[in-house]
């Protein structure tokens, strides 16, 4: 059984103080264990308070990607504050929001309102499904230079695949089938995200199966 690492032994790490096969190994360690990669971050804080931080090359690299998780972390915390107030909005006011705030117009706002269709879906598919199409309506403007084309595709699909999922929970299954057509469109001018293509034939399984099309599920 692989033991965790210790505040101590993590302590050590971001100091310097530690031996070149030994930091190796925590950095292996660091990387499979989320529980301590949650851990370290924790033990960075203290450390670099207390005036130690003093991280040999690898111990930097481990700190770079801590504080890069942080700042994602806070831009998400952010995005899940501007969605909450984009849904209280009127849904014409909603669309006209999403294309007029271009500070929304990243992928990790884009994230947050797929979280919060997957939330949604189970208990209120219909609003579930307006938001994933102002999703996919997000994606299609996304800016070019960072979301080449068939990226914006992938997204879209993605955000497609989402909605279709609604419309299946809705007994909606000519639109389910629909929009998930639309998005195996999108998706064959993508990027081929084999975890996009993985999410597609799974609804489109699903939508199979609930309107007894075995085989059709079964081959998808």
């Amino acid at each position: 059984m692989t033991r965790h690492l210790t505040d101590h032994s993590m302590a050590g790490f971001f100091q310097g103080i530690m031996t070149a096969p030994d930091s190796e190994a925590h950095v292996a360690h660091l990387i499979a264990c989320r529980l301590c990669w949650i851990r370290g971050s924790a033990a960075l804080e203290r450390v670099e308070a207390a005036g130690k931080l003093t991280p040999t090359s690898l111990g930097s690299a481990v700190v770079r990607l801590l504080r890069a998780e942080e700042r994602h972390e806070e831009r998400a915390l952010q995005a899940r504050d501007l969605l909450s107030e984009l849904k209280e909005s009127p849904p014409s006011e909603q669309r006209k929001r999403l294309h007029s705030v271009t500070s929304i117009h990243t992928q990790v706002f884009f994230e947050a309102i797929l979280e919060e269709v997957a939330v949604l879906w189970h208990t209120d598919p219909s609003a579930a499904e307006h938001l994933a199409h102002l999703a996919k309506e997000l994606a299609a403007i996304l800016p070019k230079r960072q979301f080449p084309e068939p990226l914006r595709n992938d997204l879209q699909a993605e955000a497609l695949t989402y909605a279709a999922n609604c419309r299946r929970l809705s007994a909606d299954w000519p639109g389910a089938h629909k929009t998930i057509a639309e998005a195996r469109d999108l998706l064959k001018r993508g990027t081929s995200s084999p975890r996009r293509e993985a999410l597609l034939l799974s609804m489109s399984a699903a939508i199979a199966g609930d309107v007894g099309q075995t085989e059709k599920a079964l081959s998808s």
